[in-house]
């Protein structure tokens, strides 16, 4: 299962603007065809340009929100 660990940033207004990745596993580091050095510390929308568009970006939104996990 691929784990990763991520940071909401905020805009000052408190609106999520972005996340940052803080930690990720090798699986999920195997999933995205990258390593760990390139991507930790980066941006979602650094690692993935279009993430905005996509659910899982959204998701992330819910459960920053909630404070709640997907279920």
């Amino acid at each position: 299962m691929g784990v990763s660990v991520l940071e909401a940033i905020r805009n000052p207004d408190g609106t999520v603007q972005d996340f940052r990745l803080l930690r990720i596993n090798d699986v999920g580091c195997r999933m995205g065809k990258f390593r760990a050095e390139d991507v930790v510390g980066r941006t979602l929308r650094q690692i993935y340009p279009a993430t905005q568009s996509h659910g899982m970006y959204h998701a992330l939104l819910d459960v920053v929100a909630s404070g709640q996990p997907l279920e």
